[in-house]
């Protein structure tokens, strides 16, 4: 299995998914289109409260098991809210800035969490259920990292 945003994989601004057959995972490589392995979808999940990018998770099962690698393993899943202030990592093949290219190895930022709170305060959308990050003006997530690890 693998875990992404329901956004990525939904059909326009729903909350049906697209048939599993339109995607493939590449595992074990940071480059984005060389490298590990592309395995098939067997199955999309998509969270059933998903909406307006609330409880935006989807689960992609995979159609053959993985074999776990030194550059295939699985994530740990957080049992907890994460601190104010924490630095939180977060990973993906983004574009480099607004309207820039797209790399072709996976880039990573560290960001710093806020609390419900703090994000109402910062930008009016504190949600218990969301993962609000704060980062310096230019320097944070672009379009195409979203679905990706924290």
């Amino acid at each position: 299995w693998v875990v992404t945003a329901a956004h990525c994989v939904v059909v326009g601004n729903g909350v049906e998914p697209y048939p599993p057959q339109y995607f493939q995972v590449r595992v074990g490589s940071v480059q984005r289109t060389i490298g590990g392995k592309l395995v098939q979808l067997k199955r999309i999940i998509v969270n059933k409260s998903y909406g307006n990018f609330l409880n935006d998770v989807a689960l992609l099962e995979l159609e053959e098991p993985l074999v776990w690698t030194e550059n295939i393993k699985p994530i740990e899943m957080a049992n907890e809210e994460v601190p104010s202030g924490e630095d939180v990592i977060v990973s993906g093949w983004g574009r480099l800035y607004t309207n820039g290219p797209i790399p072709h190895r996976m880039q990573w930022n560290t960001l710093k969490s806020l609390t419900t709170e703090e994000c109402q305060k910062a930008i009016q959308w504190g949600y218990d259920s969301l993962i609000c990050l704060a980062h310096e003006q230019n320097n944070g997530v672009c379009n195409g990292d979203t679905g990706g690890p924290l």
